[in-house]
C-alpha cells in the first residue's frame, strides 16, 4: 500500500494524518522547548507570542490567542509571564481599559532577533532531502489541510468540549462535578511544596460544594501545608464537558 492510499484509507494508527503530523511535531517541537526553554527561559506558548508582536506590534490579546489557536486564559497567563520577564509591555487602550495594546521591550526584541534564526534553521532542516517542486506541493497542501480543519471544526462545533484542569472526559450530560486542588506551588527557603488535586466527587448542592470547599481550604491552611496567602487550594469546577490542548 502506498503512502497515499494509506492516508486516504488508514487502517492502522500509523497511517492517520493527524497521528503522523502529530508525531512530527512531538519530535520537532521539543527542539524548539528545549531552545526557548533552556536557553532563553520562555516557554513555547510565549514564543509564539513574541514572534507575533515582532512582526506585528500592538495586537491585542483576543487576536493574539485566536492566532495561536489558545484561549483566552492561556494568552492571558502568558501575557503575564512576558511582562514579569521584562520582554513585553501592556497599554490598555484609551476608554477601554479591558483593552490592550501588546509590544516588545527591547529585550523582548533582542529575544526574538536571537532566537528566530534558529528555529528558521530547525524548520529548514526538516526539508532536507525534498526538492523546490515537493517543497511547492507542500505548501499548497498545508495550505489546503488548514482550510479543511477549520471547516471541520466549524461543522462539529455541536460536540461537547472538556476541561482538562477540572477533570475532562466526562460527556455534556454528565451530572457530576469535581472538586480539586489548584495544584498550588508554595516556596519556602527555595523547596516546592505542590498541594494536589482531590478527584471527582458525586453529584453536590451548591450550599454542600461550597461549605466543603471552605472547610477544606480552611484545614489545609491550618495544616500549614500552605500559607493563607496563597491561591485558593480547593476550588470547585463546573459540570464536567470534554477535551483539547495547544
Amino acid at each position: 500500500m502506498t503512502d497515499a492510499s494509506r492516508l486516504r484509507d488508514p487502517q492502522a494508527a500509523s497511517d492517520l494524518l493527524m497521528y503522523r503530523l502529530n508525531k512530527l511535531m512531538a519530535v520537532s517541537g521539543s527542539l524548539v522547548i528545549r531552545l526557548c526553554e533552556g536557553g532563553y527561559g520562555i516557554t513555547r506558548r510565549e514564543w509564539g507570542l513574541l514572534m507575533w508582536l515582532a512582526r506585528h506590534p500592538d495586537l491585542p490579546p483576543a487576536e493574539l490567542a485566536r492566532l495561536l489557536g489558545l484561549d483566552r486564559a492561556r494568552t492571558s497567563r502568558a501575557i503575564t509571564s512576558l511582562q514579569d520577564k521584562r520582554l513585553i509591555t501592556r497599554e490598555p487602550l484609551p476608554g477601554d481599559k479591558r483593552q490592550a495594546r501588546l509590544r516588545l521591550t527591547p529585550e523582548g526584541l533582542a529575544v526574538y532577533e536571537a532566537v528566530f534564526p534558529q528555529v528558521k534553521q530547525l524548520n529548514q532542516a526538516l526539508l532536507r532531502g525534498l526538492p523546490t517542486e515537493a517543497v511547492e506541493v507542500l505548501d499548497q497542501a498545508l495550505t489546503l489541510l488548514q482550510a479543511n480543519a477549520d471547516a471541520l471544526q466549524a461543522e462539529n462545533a455541536h460536540l461537547p468540549r472538556t476541561y482538562r484542569m477540572r477533570g475532562g472526559g466526562a460527556g455534556a450530560g454528565d451530572q457530576a462535578w469535581v472538586m480539586r486542588g489548584a495544584c498550588s506551588t508554595s516556596f519556602k527557603w527555595g523547596r516546592v511544596l505542590k498541594v494536589c488535586s482531590i478527584s471527582r466527587l458525586g453529584e453536590m448542592e451548591n450550599s454542600v460544594t461550597a461549605l466543603l470547599r471552605m472547610r477544606m481550604f480552611s484545614a489545609i491552611v491550618t495544616s500549614g501545608a500552605v500559607p493563607s496567602t496563597s491561591p485558593t487550594a480547593v476550588e470547585m469546577g463546573p459540570p464536567l464537558l470534554t477535551s483539547s490542548t495547544f
